[in-house]
């Protein structure tokens, strides 16, 4: 594991600039809408938009890592990304500002079926947990780092500097990732339809598939519109929930590692459980209170969400061949994206219009806590 620690921690670079950028909308949303002068339901549109090019990016990742390889489909990622920061930063009408972040699911949509391909050969199967632990630290910086980076840059700078600037952090993670990547130089598996029919009649796709997309809800989506929901339904101020919800993620880093550790060597499915079964309850109990036992949940509930995905993506890992993996991951990450990121935040700028966002959270927790019983679909291991 250590010799491949300077690689991994490139691909951290990666998952950190490719999350920060679609994280940063959330904590901006409010100070985005007044200025193009749209309503807050019609903003969170906006995540749906990159959800949509997101998904589009993973069904055709297969097919351009199959032709430049997983590095270069990577850097690739990376570049379009900063390019997308740089057209949302610049757009001076609605349609510009919604094909920056169609771009902006585009991009960070090509990293995620390499990213963990390149993994799973780096540090092989039995280290798979740990590996995801340690690049997955990129999703927990860039969850502290975006509201906390908002609230300290928005008093001196215009939302549009925002973005340029974080456009200009992200090409020199790409041209780092260009130079000194050494992993990934192999082709991927283009997406066909008997590599498809092999991959739908696996009952553990199906199964990790529905868990992701609640699990990208409840966090993904539920940081995207937190603190929105403060702010509007609950009367906060704006810089002082910026820095709750960032200070709320701090403890995904230990976390992370913790569950790793755990996943190797406690059994996987019951990790999996305890995370559904947390995560689920401080998921309603968000929507229904109120005051302190309010910020005590925004503390609480992310916490589950950070221990589901190393064990989870390892227990996928061991259920699909490895020809198939760069495929498999594209196809969940498809799902999770577009339930979880662009369905449930735009759904809940619709309830939030109309007087009834908490039964979002309320909704969403019924359906985490109901998923459970399909543990028992989880087949045997993959040859």
């Amino acid at each position: 594991m250590k010799k491949h620690l300077p690689q991994l921690m490139l691909l951290v670079g990666v998952v950190f600039c490719t999350f920060f950028s679609r994280l940063l909308i959330s904590p901006l949303l409010l100070t985005v809408s007044t200025d193009f002068e749209i309503s807050y339901a019609r903003a969170t549109s906006l995540f749906l938009f990159t959800s949509i090019g997101y998904v589009l990016s993973l069904i055709l990742s297969g097919f351009i890592s199959a032709r430049i390889t997983h590095h270069w489909t990577i850097v690739s990622a990376i570049l379009l990304t900063s390019f997308s920061l740089a057209l949302i930063g610049l757009s001076g009408t609605v349609v510009w500002l919604v094909v920056g972040f169609v771009m902006l699911g585009i991009g960070p949509g090509l990293y995620p079926a390499s990213g963990f391909t390149m993994i799973t050969r780096l540090v092989g199967q039995k280290d798979m947990g740990k590996g995801v632990a340690i690049v997955d630290t990129g999703i927990t910086f860039a969850f502290i780092l975006a509201p906390l980076a908002a609230a300290a840059l928005l008093p001196v700078l215009s939302w549009r500097l925002i973005f340029l600037a974080s456009s200009g952090l992200v090409v020199v993670v790409g041209i780092l990732n260009a130079g000194y990547g050494q992993a990934g130089h192999f082709r991927g598996t283009p997406p066909n339809f008997h590599n498809l029919g092999i991959i739908f009649r696996n009952r553990a796709f199906w199964v990790v598939a529905c868990w992701l997309s609640l699990l990208s809800a409840a966090t993904f989506g539920i940081f995207a519109i937190l603190p929105s929901f403060l702010v509007l339904e609950r009367g906060m101020n704006q810089d002082f929930v910026n820095a709750v919800v960032g200070a709320s993620r701090v403890s995904g880093l230990f976390i992370l590692y913790g569950a790793a550790w755990l996943g190797d060597r406690w059994e996987r499915r019951r990790l999996v459980i305890l995370v559904f079964l947390g995560s689920g309850i401080f998921t309603v109990l968000l929507g229904m209170s109120s005051g302190g036992v309010l910020l005590l949940c925004v503390f609480l509930q992310p916490i589950f969400g950070a221990a589901f995905f190393p064990s989870t993506f390892a227990l996928l890992s061991e259920r699909v061949s490895r020809e198939h993996q760069n495929i498999v991951f594209a196809l969940v990450f498809s799902f999770g994206n577009i339930c979880g990121v662009g369905i449930f935040p735009f759904l809940m700028g619709l309830l939030e219009s109309i007087g009834y966002s908490e039964w979002g959270f309320f909704g969403l927790g019924i359906l985490m806590l109901s998923s459970l019983p399909l543990m028992r679909f989880l087949q045997a291991r993959a040859d």
